[in-house]
């Protein structure tokens, strides 16, 4: 895993988290929020704790931060005002790719005029991926790709077992692409297949299909 230079601003619980998995995963955190006792209890899990206000641009500068990856900024409710500023200063003292968390559309549409390369709506998602996987349980999965694509984990549809995938006609028909099987053997370990068309589908199949997002919604209607 190549190694990068990340920045966290704000220690919140997304922040902290994401700070933490960064390091974990072998990569330098750089962690910045204004609130002491953050600080001090983020230094075990990242590679530089920071006590500043980010919404100061004298405060980032005298950092000496060099090169970095990717910057994310992370503030609370309170402090739409310091995430706007944060993304501004970020912008300006030349990080390429900042990532904010916003909690509106319009903090989403400030922090993007003035240089956030990417915004999030953490709770929005958690919301919308929790509303899938209770209304389709057959759906274990779902990871959006660039360009309108998805990966989704999901049972086998009742309609495709029993057939190969030749006979189910699965790319033709949905417009989808199956590119791996989990399937349990009679002794209840777990095979991993990469399907050929002369594959059969069985009952208890996992799926992991690839299409495009309007493809994989008509295929994840199918009944199971």
């Amino acid at each position: 895993m190549k190694k990068g230079r990340f920045l966290i601003c704000g220690l919140g619980n997304f922040g902290t988290y994401l700070g933490r998995r960064l390091f974990e995963n072998g990569q330098e955190v750089i962690a910045i929020d204004i609130d002491e006792k953050r600080v001090g209890d983020a230094k075990d899990y990242v590679s530089e704790a920071v006590v500043a206000d980010v919404s100061q641009r004298e405060a980032l500068e005298q950092l000496g931060l060099g090169k970095i990856d990717a910057a994310v900024v992370s503030l609370g409710e309170s402090r739409i005002d310091a995430s706007v500023l944060a993304t501004l200063h970020l912008r300006d003292i030349g990080i390429n790719k900042i990532i904010v968390k916003t909690i509106s559309l319009d903090h989403a549409r400030i922090v993007e005029k003035i240089g956030a390369t990417e915004v999030i709506f953490p709770e929005k998602e958690a919301a919308l991926r929790l509303g899938d996987r209770l209304s389709n349980p057959h759906v274990f999965e779902q990871i959006n790709l660039h360009d309108g694509y998805a990966l989704v984990e999901m049972m086998a549809p009742k309609d495709l077992w029993d057939k190969t995938l030749i006979e189910a006609s699965i790319r033709s028909k949905y417009g989808i692409t199956v590119v791996w099987i989990n399937r349990k053997s009679q002794d209840g370990k777990e095979i991993s297949i990469v399907p050929r068309p002369e594959d059969r589908i069985v009952e208890g199949d996992v799926l992991f299909v690839l299409g495009e997002e309007n493809s994989i919604e008509g295929f994840k209607k199918l009944k199971t």
